[in-house]
């Protein structure tokens, strides 16, 4: 483990990669300036109905919803130094919307094992309870027990770590409302394996979305720690 974080030049790997888990990339731009690629390995080998969700909003392959089903022009709209920087809002782009591939919003499929401890330089879905998860998500800065196992952790920064530390110090402040702009210029798959059939995935869940009353709709819609 030791060499293989000297060779990718990234000290916040916590689990040894797998080859069949999928890699994606996100291209991070700051007030207009590339300021590099984040390489994420998703762990499809325990939660892999929400890391093919993130793994699809990545590439765009799934088209249109209430908007575009990608993260790619979407911003990060609450760094914390030390703590998180979070993003994915592709609704609203300001923290308010969550979406999923599936059409609702999912549950939490597992919060064991490495599903459910903060580490730093792990990504986790950010949501307002164990069935609010859709395309928010947040890097985790540092470890942070107090969210192990309420937010459900889909995988970990394996190259990059370099551009989120940049987004934490020169975007962030302690309330969370960023100082300065930042967001995704492009993204995508880079290696590993890719789901085709993600229906299978989503457990034998109906189609259509699930009803939902009005104020639970706007309680989930406001993903917050």
């Amino acid at each position: 483990m030791r060499a293989l974080r000297r060779l990718l030049g990234v000290s916040r790997i916590s689990y040894e990669p797998l080859v069949t888990n999928p890699v994606v990339f996100m291209d991070v731009t700051v007030e207009g300036d590339h300021i590099g690629r984040i390489s994420i390995e998703l762990f499809h080998d325990t939660v892999p109905q929400a890391t093919e969700n993130f793994r699809s909003l990545c590439t765009g392959e799934r088209g249109f919803a209430r908007g575009p089903l990608t993260y790619k022009g979407v911003p990060f709209h609450r760094i914390i130094p030390d703590f998180v920087v979070q993003g994915g809002d592709i609704v609203h782009r300001d923290g308010r919307g969550n979406e999923s591939i599936y059409g609702y919003l999912f549950p939490n499929e597992s919060t064991l094992g490495k599903a459910g401890k903060h580490l730093p330089g792990t990504v986790a879905m950010a949501a307002s309870g164990p069935n609010g998860n859709g395309s928010q998500f947040f890097f985790n800065l540092r470890r942070s027990e107090h969210l192990d196992g309420k937010f459900m952790v889909i995988g970990q920064v394996i190259d990059g770590w370099e551009v989120v530390d940049t987004m934490s110090k020169s975007c962030g402040s302690r309330c969370g409302t960023p100082v300065s702009r930042s967001w995704i210029t492009d993204c995508g798959q880079s290696g590993g394996l890719r789901v085709e059939n993600a229906e299978l995935l989503a457990g034998g869940e109906r189609e259509t979305p699930h009803p939902i009353p009005t104020k639970e709709v706007l309680d989930v819609l406001r993903p917050r720690f």
